[in-house]
């Protein structure tokens, strides 16, 4: 008589996952770290902490907006709530984000996101 065989499948669209999880890995040992103190002018930093507070709060909305679907199964609300919450990480990505760097090398980083102001106040330009 025949052994057993035991047999196992998986969803094709589960190898979608494999690009993000090859880059996980790799991109942990091919990134360049550098270390830069950053200065905001008052009015900067005023905004970054308004956009800052104002993602809090939408985020809690959105979790009250849970709390409310989970007593109402009300599917509307459970989508707008959702949404509530992306778009409060996506509030503070953006009150966080200051300069991105676009190069970096042992000697040199090179960021954008600097302000025209800022630019012509440095010497030399």
């Amino acid at each position: 008589m025949d052994k057993p065989r035991t047999f196992e499948w998986h969803h094709p669209g589960w190898y979608l996952l494999v690009p993000l999880v090859v880059y996980a890995i790799v991109g942990r040992f091919v990134r360049k770290k550098a270390t830069l103190v950053l200065g905001l002018c008052d009015r900067h930093r005023r905004q970054r902490l308004h956009l800052s507070l104002a993602s809090l709060g939408v985020f809690f909305l959105g979790l009250a907006g849970l709390y409310t679907t989970a007593q109402s199964r009300n599917s509307l609300l459970l989508l707008l709530s959702a949404l509530m919450i992306l778009v409060s990480l996506l509030m503070r990505v953006a009150a966080m984000r200051t300069l991105r760097p676009v190069f970096i090398d042992q000697h040199d980083i090179r960021l954008k996101g600097c302000g025209a102001d800022f630019l012509d106040s440095l010497p030399g330009r």
